[in-house]
């Protein structure tokens, strides 16, 4: 009996001194636990202060996972706005760059629909010429 009494107040002091002395799990209360309740206050007793310390530990990692988290969006949303605004740049330079050849090309095709024309007044006036170049050949046979 005595050596029960020893290892109950030996678990005592330990869950004491892991728990900070809350009444709710100290063997002491005056709860009389059932086995249930008893493998609990050994369990808390053993890992109590283990589990705390890994509680800290989980929820510090979950902190910075959301910091981390939260700066990476904030870097990532910097970095696509500049890259938007990049692009926007080199289409808006693309959009200037086809419209001047746009207008250069419809300049060329009209400087060619110019030359057509010269082209076909200069035909007419050569054909006018050699029509005449004829009939003088052929005024001159007469006279001959």
């Amino acid at each position: 009996m005595e050596a029960n009494e020893e290892i109950k107040r030996g678990l005592d002091e330990k869950a004491e001194k892991n728990t900070g002395g809350d009444s709710r799990i100290s063997a002491k209360s005056g709860v009389s636990a059932g086995p249930h309740d008893k493998v609990e206050q050994v369990r808390e007793i053993l890992f109590g202060a283990q589990r705390d310390e890994y509680d800290r530990r989980f929820n510090r990692l979950e902190e910075l996972l959301a910091k981390n988290t939260s700066s990476i969006n904030s870097e990532m949303t910097e970095k696509l706005g500049a890259i938007r605004d990049e692009y926007d740049k080199r289409f808006a330079l693309l959009e200037e760059l086809f419209a001047k050849n746009i207008e250069e090309m419809i300049s060329d095709i009209q400087d060619l629909k110019d030359k057509k024309v010269e082209k076909e007044s200069v035909s007419k006036l050569l054909n006018g010429l050699l029509k005449l170049s004829r009939d003088l050949d052929v005024v001159r046979e007469d006279k001959a």
